[in-house]
C-alpha cells in the first residue's frame, strides 16, 4: 500500500515520545527542590552564608547541564536509528529544539516549587502537569488539528484566547515548534495527494519561514515561525524566573 509504504512515524506520534524524556527531568528538579524546601536545607546554607541567588544559580546550572545531557541523548538516539527528523535538521536547530523546551521546563519547575510546601503535594502536581503535557501531545501530534483549532485564519475570538493561555505551557509551543520542524525534515500527511511526501533538510533560513496552506474544508492556516517559537519558550523562561 502506498500510503503505509511511505509512512513516517516520527511526524506522526514522535510528540508524545520525544516530550517524556524533559517531561520527566521536570518532576525530577521539581521534588527535588521542594524536598530541600520541607527538609529546610536552605535555611542552613542561608545560614552558614550562602545567598537566595547562588541558590538558584547552582540549580539553574544542575538544570541547564541535565537539558543539555538528555537534548543530546535525544538526538544521538535519532541518528542511531535513522530517523529523518533528525538527519534532515540542521544539529544546532535540533539542539535547541529540545534544550529550550527541557531548560524551560526546568524554570517552570523551580516557579512552581514556591508554592509547594511537600514533596507529596510536588509528586501530585508534577505527574498532573506532565499528565495534561501527555494529554495535550496526544491530541497536538497531528499538526494540522493544531493549526485548524489554533491556527485557522477564520478561527473565532475564543481559539485566539485559548492559544494565548496555551503559551504560557511550555510543552503547548513546543508541541507548534516540533510540528513545523518535523513536517518539512520528514515524510508528512499531503491532503492533495492522500498519501506521506518526502521531507526535505531544516535549515537556518527556514526559521523565519511559518508553514500556510489550506484544509480541505477550504479554510487557510498560517503558523508562527520556529524563531518565533524559540522566542516564546525563552520568554516563558524569563517571565517564570522572576
Amino acid at each position: 500500500d502506498r500510503l503505509v509504504k511511505t509512512i513516517s512515524l516520527v511526524p506522526t506520534i514522535g510528540l508524545f515520545y520525544f516530550a517524556l524524556t524533559p517531561l520527566i527531568t521536570f518532576v525530577i528538579i521539581l521534588t527535588e527542590v521542594v524536598k530541600e524546601k520541607e527538609m529546610r536545607l536552605r535555611q542552613g546554607l542561608v545560614v552558614v552564608g550562602l545567598s537566595h541567588s547562588s541558590f538558584w544559580i547552582s540549580w539553574a546550572i544542575t538544570g541547564a547541564i541535565l537539558s543539555a545531557v538528555t537534548s543530546l541523548s535525544l538526538i544521538f538516539t535519532g541518528y542511531a536509528c535513522q530517523y529523518e527528523a533528525f538527519l534532515q535538521t540542521n544539529f544546532f536547530i535540533c539542539f535547541m529544539e529540545y534544550f529550550t523546551f527541557s531548560f524551560s521546563m526546568i524554570i517552570y519547575a523551580f516557579f512552581l516549587s514556591t508554592f509547594i510546601k511537600t514533596t507529596k503535594v510536588a509528586y501530585t502536581i508534577s505527574y498532573a502537569f506532565v499528565l495534561l503535557a501527555v494529554l495535550l501531545n496526544l491530541i497536538l501530534s497531528n499538526s494540522l488539528l493544531l493549526y485548524f483549532i489554533f491556527f485557522n485564519v477564520k478561527g473565532e475570538w475564543y481559539s485566539v484566547l485559548m492559544r494565548d493561555i496555551f503559551y504560557t505551557y511550555p510543552p503547548f509551543t513546543f508541541s507548534i515548534l516540533f510540528g513545523i520542524i518535523n513536517r518539512k525534515a520528514s515524510a508528512h500527511y499531503d491532503d492533495s495527494t492522500m498519501s506521506f511526501v518526502p521531507g526535505s533538510f531544516f535549515g537556518w533560513s527556514d526559521l523565519t519561514q511559518p508553514e500556510v496552506g489550506e484544509f480541505s474544508s477550504g479554510d487557510y492556516f498560517a503558523s508562527p515561525t520556529p524563531l518565533h517559537c524559540f522566542g516564546m519558550l525563552i520568554l516563558i523562561m524569563v517571565a517564570y524566573s522572576f
